[in-house]
């Protein structure tokens, strides 16, 4: 900035630079900014942990190879596994030996770009050898600039309540259809007199 001044036959100028104060600004104007990222990437941080480990479903990241990268505590309780068994170790060690196959095809059809999600009905081998019903609903979680496939993202419901109920109404069933073919052969027999 310059400023002129004329008296007379004298002048004076006065020239003040800025670019060091304009710097200055422009220094504290991206402090400020990248604080304010921070903070905002922190409470997001914060409310995916909070999400994560406070889900009433179990949630679990899954290697490509199937091997357990982070489990909630939801996870381990419906498991009965803590979360340092849970991690490093394989998903196919505590899937029921039956439920493998199907577990197997899905996630490859999910590797392939086939579908975009899966479900399944399947039974885990809980730590105390005992199986549990369970419904997995699986996605992977891609990489944000080469776009390939980096993990698994398993959602976990523990639906062995709703599994006995089911076998439940089918054992009356089929005892309700014997009863009634008994009553229909009972019927067909002479009658004494």
């Amino acid at each position: 900035v310059v400023f002129g001044l004329q008296t007379g036959q004298h002048s004076a100028v006065v020239a003040t630079d800025l670019t060091e104060q304009k710097r200055q600004a422009e220094n504290l104007l991206q402090t400020r900014l990248r604080l304010e990222q921070e903070i905002m990437l922190r409470e997001s941080e914060e409310r995916f942990r909070s999400t994560f480990e406070q889900a009433a479903v179990g949630i679990a990241h899954v290697d490509l190879d199937g091997n357990y990268l982070r489990v909630n505590q939801r996870t381990c309780d419906i498991t009965g596994y803590s979360r340092e068994e849970l991690i490093g170790h394989n998903y196919r060690d505590i899937t029921h030996p039956d439920d493998l196959q199907e577990d197997a095809a899905l996630r490859a059809r999910l590797l392939a770009g086939e579908t975009g999600g899966i479900r399944l009905e399947k039974r885990l081998l809980r730590a105390d050898g005992s199986p549990i019903w369970v419904q997995v609903t699986g996605s992977l979680a891609y990489d944000p600039d080469t776009h390939a496939p980096q993990y698994f993202i398993s959602v976990i419901e523990d639906i062995s309540e709703r599994k006995a109920l089911e076998l439940e109404n089918e054992r009356l069933y089929y005892a309700a259809r014997a009863a009634e073919r008994t009553k229909r052969a009972s019927r067909r027999l002479p009658r004494k007199l």
